[in-house]
């Protein structure tokens, strides 16, 4: 079976803690069994990852709160600014044809630059 799978459950399984503090010694041991030089690459980099949030991660324990809608809001907004501005491709990391808005033909409006 593969490592990655379970190691991702298990860092779920961590939100399952109703304490702070066992959850914060739940993640240490955590982080410390995944970065084990055994695992591989990527699972490695999720325990460093672990360890250098910590105490970010465990602070949903202290009031329960994510500000995971608030991120989900924003990608949407971020995803519509693009379409509205003649964005031709998809993703978090696409760029615009052009810095200005396409014309019906789908080349550049901005004159600066002759065809």
């Amino acid at each position: 079976m593969g490592t990655a799978w379970p190691a991702k459950e298990a860092v779920r399984e961590l939100y399952s803690h109703q304490d702070q503090e066992l959850a914060l010694r739940w993640l240490d041991e955590l982080a410390a069994d995944l970065s084990d030089k055994i695992r591989p690459p990527e699972v490695r980099t999720l325990g460093r990852t672990l360890k250098r949030w910590r105490l970010e991660i465990t602070a949903w324990h202290d009031c329960q709160f994510s500000n995971g809608p608030t991120e989900a809001m924003n990608n949407l907004i971020k995803r519509v600014k693009r379409v509205a501005f003649g964005s031709r491709r998809s993703g978090t990391t696409g760029s615009a044809r052009c810095s200005t808005p396409a014309s019906p033909t789908g080349h550049c409006s901005d004159q600066s630059h002759p065809a």
